[in-house]
């Protein structure tokens, strides 16, 4: 039978991350004499202590025990327990529970990629990319909470050699602004140069004030050499990057194509390509797909080589004909 018996549980029902959120627990004696009587409770994997720690309650009577904790940066279950004491140990009698929600929380859903004159597209898996391109990004991020906030993305780029680079929004941009409950924006930002090979970090985090509500990481990848399938050919991106004593110089490469669809081969070619310093060039290779080989999936491969036939770069792309 209970005694020391929970009337009220007193917490507020959402929160901001960091915030000091303050409990009250009222607890009535329902015994027929006097109880010493006290209170625990737990949060988020937190004990939960109360002031005052135990007191002396008599028949009938109600208390109030107080504490106070630090919102985290997530929803949390706040758990309370009441104690009673027998005169030789405390004794575990009633049990209450208060979930706590964030008040302000938002996501990042996506971050988007696109050339000039090129459509947009969601960065998935890393995705690879021309060199030497203007690169535009954007970011979408939506409110998921249960009330609005201001929302700012920072949004940095960390190129092939380590350097890191933090772009602006672009004039207009939804940055700075006030989001409502149940909906989304999308940010645009400054474009950069994929004048670097290698790999490309994108990093969009997502705030409201000191508040850090989300982040999220997707890579590109940019390779000397960029494989582009278009309706009845193919399309080579090649860089130059050659260089002599840390100088970019002209040179004469080497730019090999195979494809290959069903073990039949339809393309297979090899040859001298002349580059000025730093250009870059693209090649076309007109494919016209044999009868019947709609829905066979092949590849295309293709490599750069210096005029030693050193291989400096080299991809390899799968194909279905449609």
């Amino acid at each position: 039978m209970t005694r020391a018996k929970i009337v009220e549980l007193i917490a507020p029902s959402t929160a901001v991350p960091g915030d000091l959120v303050s409990v009250k627990v009222r607890i009535k004696n329902v015994f027929h004499d006097w109880l010493w009587m006290s209170v625990f409770g737990h949060f988020d994997g937190i004990d939960l202590y109360f002031s005052p720690e135990d007191t002396e309650v008599g028949e009938g009577e109600t208390v109030s025990f107080t504490s106070s904790f630090t919102m985290p940066d997530r929803g949390t279950n706040l758990n309370i327990w009441s104690f009673y004491s027998d005169g030789v140990q405390w004794i575990e009698d009633d049990f209450a529970t208060s979930k706590i929600r964030l008040s302000i929380v938002g996501n990042v859903s996506a971050i988007w990629m696109w050339h000039p004159g090129q459509t947009r597209e969601v960065i998935g898996a890393p995705k690879e990319i021309e060199m030497g391109r203007e690169v535009r990004l954007s970011v979408s991020w939506n409110n998921i909470g249960e009330a609005a906030f201001v929302g700012h993305v920072d949004l940095t780029v960390t190129y092939p050699d380590g350097t890191i680079r933090s772009l602006a929004a672009r004039a207009g941009a939804f940055q700075d602004r006030e989001l409502l409950p149940g909906y989304g924006a999308s940010t645009d930002f400054q474009s950069f140069s994929s004048l670097q090979r290698g790999r490309y970090v994108i990093r969009a985090i997502l705030t409201s004030g000191a508040i850090r509500l989300d982040e999220m990481r997707r890579e590109l990848v940019a390779a000397l050499i960029f494989i582009e399938e278009r309706a009845e050919m193919i399309k080579l991106t090649v860089t130059n990057q050659s260089t002599k004593d840390g100088v970019a110089v002209s040179a004469v490469l080497r730019i090999s194509i195979r494809i290959v669809v069903d073990s039949l081969t339809l393309i297979e070619q090899v040859g001298n390509v002349s580059f000025g310093a730093g250009q870059t060039r693209s090649l076309i290779y007109p494919v016209t797909p044999p009868i019947g080989s709609a829905g066979k999936r092949g590849a295309i491969t293709a490599s750069v080589a210096d005029p030693m036939d050193n291989i400096i770069d080299e991809d390899t792309e799968e194909v279905t004909i449609v």
